[in-house]
């Protein structure tokens, strides 16, 4: 998924004032030890370039972590 186009594309698309919620897995040592047990080998994008980009387009209200695996967010458009 490319972040530079399909987050302003959410954003466009969101209703007046309804949030984006979303998850994905976090980029951490116990993260990538994981996927690798599981033989999950798809390419992720580091969860602090997903906030990054997020940041660029939306308020970011609400994160939260689980385990050093996965992060979750609830945002609103800017």
């Amino acid at each position: 998924v490319n972040l530079k186009t399909t987050l302003p594309y959410l954003k466009a698309h969101l209703i007046h004032g309804g949030a984006l919620i979303g998850a994905s897995p976090m980029n951490t040592k116990l993260s990538r030890l994981y996927f690798w047990l599981i033989g999950d080998k798809n390419n992720r994008h580091p969860h602090d370039m997903i906030l990054s980009e997020l940041s660029k387009h939306f308020w970011v209200v609400k994160k939260k972590e689980w385990l050093g695996l996965y992060f979750s967010w609830k945002c609103y458009a800017k």
